[in-house]
């Protein structure tokens, strides 16, 4: 059921200054480095970056829910709207586009309360 959940998975582009394409990734069990003790987050498999990271977005509820990656300077990069399940998510995320230097990811619900966010840096 969650296989078929996650294939379901869409992507809507809000805006974005840069795209990043994002990847459903199909899993049984969830890798240790992605795991999340919580209810609700963000996790990234690595915080050193080079090309693409597993991410699990793990929501609290199924529903729309809103990636957002930041620059140094808090400027938004890219701003993603998922569609998802309860439960752990994890994506594939393309960084090839965005230049070497650390941003932040971020999760959100619609009305911008944050449920996550971790710190990368992206090394080509």
């Amino acid at each position: 059921m969650k296989k078929l959940l996650l294939l379901t998975l869409s992507l809507l582009v809000l805006s974005c200054a840069k795209d990043l394409d994002y990847e459903v990734i199909d899993f049984n069990i969830v890798p240790e480095e992605l795991v999340i003790s919580e209810d609700a987050g963000l996790k990234l498999a690595s915080n050193i970056v080079h090309g693409n990271v597993d991410i699990n977005v793990k929501l609290p509820a199924a529903g729309t829910y809103k990636i957002r990656v930041l620059d140094l300077t808090n400027q938004v990069v890219s701003q993603e709207k998922i569609v998802a399940p309860k439960g752990d998510n994890i994506l594939k995320v393309y960084v090839t586009t965005l230049s070497d230097q650390s941003y932040t990811v971020e999760l959100l619900t619609l009305d911008d309360t944050s449920l996550g966010k971790d710190v990368f840096a992206i090394i080509q």
